[in-house]
């Protein structure tokens, strides 16, 4: 297995691209860490305003996945791999070298420092869709098919690492260094990924210029997109595993602190474990999901490890042993690494070139409409019925529950051969 990791560290195009994402993605994790820690010291004695921020920041930060990527999916395809990859990295850059320099003239003003970073926020945000998108079709190009998948486990495992370090970095850093100078660090590091971008990136395709595509318009192409990702069965059976995880993931991003806390006796160190162990657990899946990938259907793999997340969180909400809980934290972020790994490979092995910004941008959307869609009706229901007598486990073991649901029917589908060839994929027309 290590000589296919091996492999895929050998093309030039693979690495380059491991590179500029490393600067980037740890810049964007590190964003999210320090307007989180800045809120909770900017906030001290004001629940209400700290409530509002926070809740501002997630629907500022979540919006763009679902808006920004439809428009970044078509101007990915567009433009090509290469210049989006460069342009949504110069982008962040330059709007981050902005906050930074702007934070010094109002940093005393908390209502001019929350719109400041919070328009950074929505703009690294809805530029991080076109390197999304930009990455996939890199991939699409230069790495070979049977390839996809250890690429895929070695990017997982970039971005999970960078997630865990920026984690405990981001508030050491704020604490000793303060916000001005977190931000310069945060733009230095999208520089860092233009430079890279812009001094070695390839510039073509490896066969020659991808083929000639009718161009029909943004609304033409952006439905063109959504009805490729329908049509096509093995891409439907990506949106739909999309969607479906994105329900636990909005219905845990409100009630899992509640769960480990109010339902289970924790405190919020215990909380704060247990999120870390679902990101040991990422890691450690993200390292061996190229094992994994070379012994599985990538489908197979796909459905199982979505069938086995929603258990996963089906006996959190109900097992209250603390020590189990943590154990169950590790396995959930193991089992989302191995959905997360082989979900690309599969997308990528059927798409269009031409399609493939379009096709990533919608399975991302979908994915943060569930999500913001199931967080809001959690949200709603807390705050008319309260969360007690048992109502966090009902709503974390529900949305477990769907996910159960989802997976087991794609499984069976998959058994029944639902699956289109490569060669059925509907492909864009010369003019």
């Amino acid at each position: 297995m290590s000589d296919a990791r091996g492999s895929v560290l050998r093309i030039p195009e693979f690495r380059r691209l491991l590179e500029v994402m490393s600067a980037t993605i740890f810049a964007e994790f590190l964003l999210e860490s320090v307007v989180y820690c800045w809120i909770v010291a900017a906030t001290v004695g004001d629940p209400v305003l700290r409530s509002l921020l926070i809740g501002s920041y997630v629907v500022f930060s979540t919006l763009p996945r679902i808006f920004g990527a439809a428009v970044m999916g078509v101007l990915s395809d567009s433009l090509g791999a290469a210049r989006s990859v460069k342009l949504s990295t110069a982008a962040r850059a330059g709007f981050a070298a902005v906050a930074a320099v702007a934070s010094f003239l109002g940093r005393t003003d908390v209502p001019v420092t929350a719109v400041l970073l919070l328009a950074l926020v929505v703009a690294c945000s809805t530029f991080n869709q076109l390197f999304t998108s930009a990455r996939a079709k890199t991939v699409q190009q230069f790495v070979e098919p049977d390839l996809r998948g250890t690429a895929s486990s070695l990017s997982m495992t970039v971005l999970t690492a960078l997630s865990i370090v920026s984690a405990s970095l981001g508030p050491f850093a704020f604490s000793f260094a303060g916000l001005e100078l977190c931000l310069i660090l945060i733009a230095g590091l999208f520089v860092l990924g233009t430079v890279l971008s812009l001094s070695g990136f390839p510039r073509g395709h490896p066969g020659g210029p991808l083929p000639a595509v009718s161009r029909p318009g943004f609304l033409g192409a952006l439905f063109e997109g959504w009805k490729v990702s329908w049509t096509v069965p093995r891409l439907r059976y990506v949106l739909l595993g999309s969607v479906l995880y994105g329900v636990p993931l909005g219905v845990n991003n409100v009630a899992l602190v509640l769960l480990w806390v109010d339902t289970k006796g924790g405190t919020l160190i215990d909380y704060g474990l247990g999120s870390s162990l679902f990101g040991v657990g990422g890691f450690v899946g993200a390292v061996a999901a190229h094992r994994w990938v070379k012994r599985w259907s990538l489908r197979r793999l796909f459905s199982s490890s979505l069938t086995s997340l929603g258990v996963s969180y089906g006996l959190l909400a109900w097992i209250p042993n603390l020590q189990f809980s943590f154990a169950l934290m590790f396995a959930s972020g193991f089992l989302f690494s191995l959905y997360a790994v082989v979900q690309t490979p599969i997308l990528l092995d059927v798409t269009p070139p031409e399609l493939t910004g379009r096709v990533v941008s919608t399975t991302a959307s979908v994915a943060a409409l569930s999500s913001l869609a199931a967080a809001a009706a959690v949200s709603v229901l807390f705050a008319l019925a309260g969360s007690g007598g048992g109502l966090v486990s009902w709503a974390v073991s529900v949305g477990g529950g769907l996910t159960v649901l989802g997976g087991a029917l794609l499984m069976i589908r998959d058994r029944k051969g639902d699956v289109a060839a490569p060669e059925n994929v509907p492909v864009a027309q010369d003019r």
